[in-house]
């Protein structure tokens, strides 16, 4: 019996495949895990998990000055969804998170029923003359004869309706459970895979979804969260300090000084009995002070 040669059955895997565990990923590219998360915490890589947190989300898109239209799809981790910078920071931070907020496509039946709740009920108003003069602004001419004004319309919300619907989040409305999401659970697509390996620039629905328009309370969410992480920062910084002050030999290594603190962190936080940050985040914290980046980004 002839034996398949290992390197075309990787082949065949890579071919095959869709979605790639961060760390089989980060291998593809001669890198680390951690690096592949920094990246998409500063919003330069998508990364992908399952909704561990299964429950309903809910979607509103406004299109042209039209009622909101609000859809709701019940996500659990057999999908794979594109998390936010925020949360891949705060998973970077303090290693892991519970998402609130996700990016996804719908099935092609639930984009059809929200094209329907789309459609205007007539062509009297302004909403259906605005979208026929978008229409012909774009394609330049139109025949009468094969589009009829509702031809038309649909095509052209099913077009802008594509578009939003890959730049707008998908929110919690009703979270089964509150299962953590770590570094563990993430994955990259097969497509980001490639256009990091060519060095590509990203496509316009990532840089859209990076300057998304955030509301009020998630503005207000989005910096309670950055004050919280200072916060941990620096009780970690602290810690560090404290713990370097005891050693009789100082620590230039960040991987044995995040150790050290790990192993005391029982006695550094006695309520919490645990650190604030995962031991990654606060190696490469330690690391960016030992190199004096702390102090550059100041």
């Amino acid at each position: 019996m002839t034996k398949t040669p290992a390197s075309d059955v990787a082949d065949y895997i890579y071919r095959d495949s869709t979605y790639f565990p961060i760390r089989l990923a980060s291998k593809l590219l001669e890198c680390s895990a951690d690096d592949l998360l920094h990246l998409g915490a500063i919003g330069k890589v998508e990364i992908l998990a399952p909704v561990i947190a299964e429950g309903i989300y809910e979607l509103t898109l406004r299109f042209l000055g039209s009622e909101p239209t609000t859809t709701e799809h019940s996500f659990n981790s057999a999908e794979r969804v594109i998390l936010s910078w925020e949360d891949l920071a705060i998973i970077e931070g303090q290693g892991w998170t519970i998402p609130k907020l996700f990016y996804s496509s719908i099935t092609v039946q639930e984009f059809d029923e929200l094209v329907q709740s789309c459609l205007p009920e007539s062509f009297d108003g302004k909403f259906a003359r605005e979208i026929i003069e978008a229409w012909k602004k774009e394609n330049r001419q139109i025949s009468s004869l094969a589009d009829s004004p509702m031809q038309i319309i649909r095509r052209y919300v099913e077009k802008e309706l594509r578009k939003s619907l890959n730049i707008s989040a998908w929110h919690a409305k009703a979270q089964d459970n509150s299962e953590r999401t770590t570094i563990s659970h993430l994955f990259i697509s097969k497509i980001e895979l490639e256009r990091l390996k060519s060095g590509a620039p990203q496509g316009p629905d990532s840089l859209a979804r990076q300057n998304n328009c955030f509301s009020e309370e998630e503005l207000e969410n989005s910096y309670k969260s950055n004050e919280s992480f200072s916060s941990f920062r620096e009780e970690v910084l602290v810690a560090a300090i404290c713990c370097n002050e005891a050693s009789q030999a100082k620590y230039v290594d960040a991987s044995e000084w995040a150790e050290k603190i790990f192993s005391e962190a029982e006695h550094i936080w006695p309520n919490a009995k645990v650190a604030p940050l995962g031991h990654e985040g606060i190696q490469r914290l330690l690391a960016a002070a030992l190199d004096g980046k702390l102090l550059h980004s100041q």
